[in-house]
């Protein structure tokens, strides 16, 4: 039943090829395809696409964020704790309402673990409920922007940590919600400082599932002027990325191809993976940039990489439950109560493309 699925999917996709990206009928049916094939990712990401001109692709989206209601915590005032760290930097991450609770455990373990070297959390509202909008706009040392990229097949995110890396001085460290800060990130600001970049190969490497043309269309390689079937690289993560002020023109090259063609999934690849494939092959292939190993600094919830880690990524995948069990036990101890910010509310930005495409009519035309 799955491959006659993946068949059909494969139909769709080479039909989407020869019509404008964001047919309306075409990407709703896409999006419930890749939901009945157990790819919900995928398939939300398509019907996001549609969601203001479909009513079946609006409820699809409003089924899943429901999934990120949650009760908010009781926001009390705390000691200030105080940046001590001689590099601090600034910590991005993004969430929708679904994905809210990860955001939470991830500020909290931020302010449990590293809150004297961060000197700001800039999160992207990637369409949060407006409740969980104001609970952010209180809290200490954390800023609630709102980018006007598209949101589906993470077209926002490279736009994003450049905007921010335009705005912000020292290091910044992008997370995904899902990740954990086991550690302070002094040391990883450091060497982002020292190095210009922190970038990472995935792993475990002896998994073929790792493999970057696994992951990518060969209209990703094509366009570079590659081959796929010459790649025998594991994927870069863009799970993670670390960059300083001096990467601000690599990254304006790297927004420069993020084009919503080469993000998406095409029929030789349904689970092209989207930012990551398409850093993947520019990061290695087109820039030729080292690449840290997975297990120096990180570790995944399966339990893979250092005991030692800075950060645990993927944790919302390996342990939903737990996703906002940091932030509850903050009752009982103290430790992670947020900590009730000066400022009255979160100041928001506009994030622009620096060129025209087929697809900069998809932006998000407003943020709550």
């Amino acid at each position: 039943m799955e491959f006659k699925v993946d068949r059909v999917i494969q139909t769709y996709l080479d039909a989407l090829d020869l019509r404008p990206y964001h047919d309306a009928e075409l990407c709703t049916e896409l999006g419930e395809l890749y939901n009945a094939s157990k790819r919900p990712h995928i398939g939300m990401a398509f019907l996001m696409l549609t969601a203001r001109r479909s009513a079946r692709a609006a409820e699809w989206c409003r089924q899943f964020n429901a999934a990120g209601s949650i009760n908010l915590p009781r926001l009390s005032p705390c000691p200030e704790v105080e940046i001590t760290a001689a590099v601090p930097g600034v910590l991005c991450a993004a969430a929708n309402a679904r994905f809210f609770p990860f955001l939470l455990n991830l500020i909290g373990s931020v302010q449990k673990n590293s809150w004297g070297s961060v000197r700001k959390v800039v999160v992207c509202d990637l369409g949060l409920f407006p409740n969980q909008a104001d609970f952010l706009s209180k809290l200490d040392r954390v800023e609630l922007v709102c980018s006007t990229w598209p949101v589906s097949f993470q077209a926002w995110k490279f736009p994003f940590i450049l905007e921010t890396l335009r705005r912000e001085p020292g290091p910044l460290l992008y997370l995904d919600a899902g990740c954990y800060v086991d550690r302070d990130l002094e040391d990883v600001f450091k060497i982002i400082e020292k190095q210009d970049y922190l970038f990472f190969f995935n792993g475990p490497y002896d998994d073929p599932m790792h493999l970057t043309r696994n992951w990518t269309s060969r209209y990703v390689y094509e366009y570079f002027g590659l081959r796929k079937e010459d790649d025998s690289t594991v994927t870069a993560m863009s799970t993670l990325l670390g960059v300083s002020r001096r990467m601000k023109e690599w990254m304006v090259k790297l927004v420069d191809h993020n084009d919503m063609f080469l993000l998406r999934p095409h029929s030789d690849c349904i689970d092209n993976r989207y930012d990551q494939s398409l850093f993947s092959v520019f990061v290695q292939h087109v820039e030729k940039l080292h690449l840290t190993r997975f297990e120096e600094y990180l570790r995944n919830a399966a339990g893979y990489g250092t005991p030692n880690s800075s950060i645990t990524i993927h944790r919302s995948k390996f342990r939903p439950g737990d996703a906002y069990g940091s932030l509850r036990s903050a009752a009982a101890d103290g430790s992670l109560i947020p900590r009730v910010a000066a400022a009255t509310g979160a100041r928001t930005y506009e994030v622009s493309p620096d060129r025209d495409s087929d697809w900069s009519q998809m932006r998000q035309a407003d943020c709550k």
